[in-house]
């Protein structure tokens, strides 16, 4: 378990510095990488578990009215407080998961320390809150599709191994049978964390992408240009 934790900081403080190098055009590697890793393993392993920790007590002071409301009343009032304090909890893990994003990255690229990285963070999300939002509405949506791609090309893979497997049973042969089970078993998992992996390569590197531009030349939310253009086609045609 410690290994996998420290694999799984390490690889994600390797990703954001290695975007951040492909994006100014350096070379980078896999040494490099773990040398960041090694650098900054505790203040990002604490910020990644502050976002747990916080999260899980906005969970808890929120979810305790719904508790106690509960055993009180029942019906229309306790929906209503239901879906107010979904809404609430919703949007503070959100914000709280923008601002420690971007502290990890004040870190990893910034060198910032812990403290100052997380100030650092609330201002950079408070600025541009709208361009967090819609990067994220953006990445769920990709999330969703690789989802549903996954699903399918596992069900498609399946087939094959489904008739082979049926078989083997049907002529009654049990170590054929348990064969192809254990290779689908961990070839379909092989593919699933495959997946898994490359989606959360993406992510650290889209968001890292996302720091460097917001920091160095700042952004304007695509909501806002639309807007912006409406209103100024609309004083054009005027």
């Amino acid at each position: 378990f410690i290994f996998l934790v420290w694999l799984s900081i390490t690889s994600q403080i390797a990703l954001v510095n290695s975007a951040t190098s492909h994006l100014a055009g350096k070379a980078g590697s896999i040494q490099t990488g773990i040398s960041a890793g090694k650098k900054n393993f505790w203040p990002v392993f604490g910020l990644n578990a502050a976002n747990k920790l916080i999260i899980l007590l906005a969970f808890i002071l929120i979810g305790l009215p719904i508790i106690l409301t509960a055993a009180r009343s029942a019906g229309v009032i306790i929906n209503l407080i239901y879906i107010i304090l979904f809404v609430i909890f919703m949007a503070a893990a959100l914000s709280v998961s923008f601002i420690i994003k971007y502290a990890i990255a004040f870190v990893v690229i910034k060198k910032n320390k812990f403290i100052e990285s997380i100030k650092s963070g609330w201002r950079l999300f408070a600025e541009n809150w709208l361009v967090s939002v819609e990067m994220a509405f953006i990445l769920f949506f990709i999330n969703f599709l690789v989802g549903l791609g996954t699903i399918f090309v596992v069900f498609v893979a399946a087939i094959p191994f489904i008739f082979s497997a049926a078989l083997f049973y049907k002529l009654a042969a049990a170590v054929g049978f348990w064969i192809v089970v254990s290779l689908a078993f961990i070839l379909f998992l092989a593919f699933i964390v495959l997946a898994g992996s490359i989606l959360a390569t993406f992510q650290i590197s889209s968001w890292t992408a996302l720091f460097v531009e917001l920091v160095s030349k700042g952004g304007v939310s695509k909501i806002v240009r639309i807007a912006e253009g409406w209103v100024g086609g609309n004083n054009n045609n005027k």
